[in-house]
């Protein structure tokens, strides 16, 4: 999941990888599918889903970033479209 965290960074930040740091990594459970960070116009499952919030870190500004459990999916808080 950290690595599907730090691509996602240097997609949407048009960053090299190896400017994106992993500060931390915890397991968690979000209450919704949409990883605790739904839009207003998007309709979340409401289901107890494991994942991660992984702070990073790109140049001294740093993103939390939440994934499902495997990283397939990924949203990073501020980032979102």
């Amino acid at each position: 999941p950290s690595a599907a965290a730090q691509e996602y960074l240097v997609a949407e930040l048009g960053v090299a990888l190896g400017d994106v740091q992993v500060v931390s990594a915890e397991m968690t459970q979000f209450s919704d599918s949409c990883l605790g960070l739904g839009q207003a116009d998007e309709s979340c499952l409401q289901a107890i889903t494991p994942g991660w919030i992984i702070m990073l870190d790109v140049a001294g500004q740093s993103y939390e970033a939440h994934t499902d459990e495997t990283g397939q999916q990924v949203r990073v808080v501020g980032l979102m479209d």
